[in-house]
C-alpha cells in the first residue's frame, strides 16, 4: 500500500529532477542527433533529386545533339548521293555523246569505204565482164 508521507514527496521531487536531468543530458542531445540525421537525409535526398534532374537535362541535351548529328549526317549523305548521281549522269551523258560521235564517225567511214568499194567495183566491172564472157564463150569480146 502507498503511504502518504514525506518519502513520497522526495520520490516525486527526485522523479521530476531526474526527468529534467535526463531531458538535458539524454533526450535533447538525442533529439539533436536525430534532427541532424534527418536534416542530412533530407539534404541527401534533395541532392539526389537535383542530380537526377541535372542528369535528365544532360541526357536530353545529349539526345538532342545526337539527333542533330544524325540529321546532319543524313543530309550530308543525301548531298553526297546527289553529287554522285549528278556525276554519274554527267559521265553517262559524256559516254553517250562519245558513243554517238564514234557511231557517226563509223557510219561516215563505212559510207566512204562502201563508196570506194563501189568505185573500184565499177572500174573492174568491165574487166570482170570481159573475163567472164571470155571463159563462157571461149573467145574474147571487144
Amino acid at each position: 500500500m502507498i503511504q502518504l508521507d514525506s518519502s513520497l514527496l522526495w520520490q516525486i521531487a527526485n522523479f521530476v529532477f531526474l526527468i529534467f536531468l535526463l531531458n538535458f543530458l539524454l533526450y535533447k542531445p538525442m533529439l539533436r542527433v536525430l534532427d541532424e540525421r534527418k536534416k542530412t537525409i533530407e539534404d541527401a535526398q534533395r541532392e539526389i533529386i537535383h542530380l537526377n534532374h541535372s542528369i535528365e537535362e544532360k541526357m536530353a541535351a545529349y539526345d538532342e545533339k545526337m539527333r542533330q548529328v544524325k540529321i546532319e549526317a543524313m543530309e550530308k549523305n543525301r548531298g553526297l548521293i546527289r553529287e554522285g548521281n549528278e556525276e554519274a549522269q554527267s559521265i553517262l551523258t559524256e559516254a553517250h555523246d562519245e558513243v554517238a560521235q564514234l557511231m557517226d564517225d563509223f557510219h561516215k567511214r563505212l559510207a566512204r569505204e562502201v563508196e570506194e568499194t563501189r568505185r573500184i567495183l565499177q572500174e573492174r566491172t568491165s574487166i570482170l565482164a570481159q573475163e567472164i564472157a571470155h571463159r563462157i564463150l571461149g573467145r574474147g569480146i571487144q
